[in-house]
C-alpha cells in the first residue's frame, strides 16, 4: 500500500465523514485495468460501504487528495472458489440465445434459489458454464484517490452519500400560466440535475429520486458483471 499528494489541511477519513473518491481496479498479474470508476462516489464513512470492507479500512486517516493503493485477493471477497459451482452441459440442452462465451445465466436449483453462472467455454458439443465470481483467485490492486473529506449532514448520513439541492429559480424566468382568473402557478424549483448512472463490472451507483426537501441520494446495486437472461437447467428424466 502507498499513498502521495496529501492535503496537510484537509480533514482525515473516520466514522461520520463525506468522502468521495475515484478508483481504478488493476489485475496485479496482467497489469490489466479491469475498471476505472472516475465520477466521484460518494459515501458517508462508517455508515455504508460502496466498496469491500477492507477497501475502507485502508481509508481510515486519509485526506483529500492522497493516492493510495490497496492488494486485494478476490477470494476474501467473494469466497474461495467453489469447483461444484463448474457445470458442462450438452450443448443441445442450452438455448441457442445463450451459446456464446460471456454470458450470465440466471438458474435456479430445485429449492427455488438462484444464481449467476457464466459461460466460459463451448465446444462443439458441451458448454461449461462457472458459478463462482470472476474475481474469485484473482489478486487485484485498488487504486484509489480521495476527492473530498468533510463532515456530512444528517441528510447525507441517512442517504448514505452526497445530496444535491435543488438549484432556485430566477423569478424572472418565471411567467403565469392558465387563463384570466386562473390563479397563478406557485414558483416551483426545477428538479435536481439528473446525475447518469455509475456503472463498473461489479456495482452501479444510481441516483435517487429527490425527497421532499428536494435532497438527492445516491444508492449502490451490486451486480454480476455481464447481463443475466433467465434460464431453468432441464430436468434430467
Amino acid at each position: 500500500m502507498s499513498g502521495s499528494s496529501v492535503h496537510p489541511s484537509s480533514e482525515r477519513v473516520r466514522d461520520g465523514k463525506l468522502v468521495e473518491l475515484t478508483y481504478k481496479v488493476t489485475d496485479r498479474k496482467t497489469g490489466h485495468v479491469l475498471t476505472r470508476v472516475e465520477f466521484p462516489l460518494g459515501y458517508v464513512h462508517g455508515h455504508n460501504e460502496i466498496l469491500a470492507p477492507s477497501v475502507h479500512k485502508q481509508l481510515e486517516g486519509r485526506s483529500a487528495g492522497e493516492v493510495i493503493e490497496v492488494p486485494i485477493d478476490g477470494s476474501q471477497i467473494f469466497g474461495p472458489r467453489d469447483e461444484s459451482l463448474v457445470v458442462t452441459d450438452l450443448i443441445e440442452n442450452v438455448p441457442e440465445e445463450y451459446r456464446q462465451v460471456g454470458t450470465s445465466i440466471l438458474m435456479e436449483n430445485d429449492a427455488g434459489k438462484t444464481r449467476s453462472f457464466l459461460v466460459t467455454r463451448i465446444d462443439d458439443t458441451t458448454l461449461t458454464v462457472d458459478g463462482n465470481n470472476p474475481l474469485c483467485g484473482r489478486e487485484v490492486v485498488f487504486t484509489l484517490e480521495t476527492r473530498t473529506c468533510r463532515d456530512a449532514t444528517d441528510e447525507e448520513t441517512k442517504a448514505g452519500g452526497a445530496i444535491v439541492a435543488a438549484q432556485d429559480v430566477d423569478p424572472s424566468l418565471m411567467s403565469p400560466v392558465g387563463k384570466r382568473g386562473d390563479f397563478m402557478s406557485e414558483e416551483k424549483k426545477p428538479a435536481p440535475t439528473k446525475v447518469p448512472d455509475g456503472h463498473t463490472p461489479f456495482y452501479t451507483t444510481r441516483q435517487l429520486p429527490p425527497t421532499e426537501k428536494g435532497f438527492v441520494g445516491y444508492e449502490t446495486i451490486w451486480k454480476p458483471f455481464q447481463k443475466e437472461a433467465e434460464y431453468k437447467t432441464p430436468k434430467k428424466p
